[in-house]
């Protein structure tokens, strides 16, 4: 009799246990259901650029499927859509944050996704917030030392936010991790003659506060980086234009009162001029003659241009008052390569 009774019991467990499996089992079924259901209508509204209702349709299913790298994926490019760049509310400026951290937290997963890395990347540049990317980028640097191209955008962030003795260092760096690339170095000759510029008749200059020091630490800053881009290629005609350039500021703010060393700096100038000429003429050839051989094979080709600084430097005219072939700055900064404004079309296939 008690044997009868203790299996009864058991029974009556068993199934108790079964039912409360199925009945689980069938709230999970439930969820999983709805969370497509949501993610649907989260993606039909987005493409209809209903961002709002878009990003509370992706924030609902999230909660039902909370390890879904792709689901968090499609939300943070819905509150970048969402976020507006001229707006100034607490509640904007959060949108940025809440979508980085989604992705970011996408990246830790994924770490060699370079297309997420860029959409980090964007979402701090949108929204000028500069020295947050430039973290961002630092500490993606830590965990993969050698990846230049994140080198190269933190040098041109802080060249962006007009921290040039830290873009300088960080040019350095990208140019000592890419050893066979002039291109740091010709930026910072770029940069650095582009500061120290001015022009004694007109007074026009780029750093109008500028003492004569400091504007001689700029072409030092300059030439030096130009001789170490031409030790990589020596055959870099910007390079020699920017030293031409470079050497009539030498000119002005180093050895001013000095006549001797004044000619050496002007014969130096011509010097590198001429060899800038020759060089743009050697490319100019080469270029006409691939145009040449595009436009015999049906190839489409183009030829480059010279920026207006070049052109004014390495012309037989002579701006007043700018000294032999010195050149007024062109205006605009480099800006980081990869950044991506748009979010649109970047919903994918969340919990599919």
């Amino acid at each position: 009799m008690h044997r009868r009774e203790g299996t009864s019991l058991g029974f009556s467990v068993a199934l108790i246990l079964i039912l409360s499996g199925m009945i689980l089992g069938c709230g999970d079924l439930a969820d999983e259901f709805k969370s497509r259901a949501l993610i649907r209508e989260g993606k039909e509204l987005y493409q209809k650029e209903e961002y709002a209702d878009a990003c509370s349709r992706f924030e609902e299913a999230l909660t039902m499927r909370a390890a879904d790298l792709q689901l968090k994926q499609s939300l943070a490019y819905c509150y970048t859509a969402l976020y507006d760049p001229a707006g100034t509310t607490p509640e904007n400026a959060a949108l940025t944050d809440k979508a980085a951290a989604l992705l970011r937290e996408v990246l830790a997963a994924t770490p060699d996704n370079a297309k997420l890395r860029e959409a980090v990347l964007g979402l701090y540049v949108n929204a000028n917030r500069h020295r947050d990317a430039i973290a961002f980028l630092e500490g993606v640097l830590q965990q993969a030392p050698q990846q230049v191209e994140v080198a190269k955008q933190i040098a041109t962030l802080y060249a962006e936010i007009k921290d040039f003795d830290k873009a300088y260092e960080w040019y350095y760096k990208w140019g000592s991790m890419d050893p066979t690339n002039p291109d740091p170095w010709f930026t910072i000759a770029f940069l650095a003659w582009k500061r120290a510029y001015c022009d004694l008749v007109s007074g026009r200059c780029e750093e109008p506060t500028f003492s004569t020091k400091d504007r001689a630490g700029q072409v030092e800053a300059g030439m030096k980086a130009a001789l170490k881009g031409l030790e990589v290629d020596t055959n870099h005609a910007e390079l020699c234009a920017y030293l031409n350039l470079l050497y009539l500021e030498k000119a002005k703010w180093i050895d001013v009162g000095d006549a001797a060393k004044i000619r050496v700096d002007r014969q130096e100038a011509a010097k590198y001029r001429e060899r800038a000429v020759q060089l743009f003429e050697e490319r100019k050839k080469k270029q006409a003659l691939e145009l040449e051989q595009a436009a015999a094979s049906g190839t489409p080709g183009a030829a480059g241009e010279l920026s207006p600084e070049l052109q004014n430097a390495l012309s037989d005219a002579t701006p007043a008052g700018n000294g032999a072939g010195e050149a007024s700055p062109a205006a605009g900064e480099a800006t980081p390569a990869g950044k991506d404004g748009s979010a649109k079309e970047k919903v994918g296939n969340a919990g599919q």
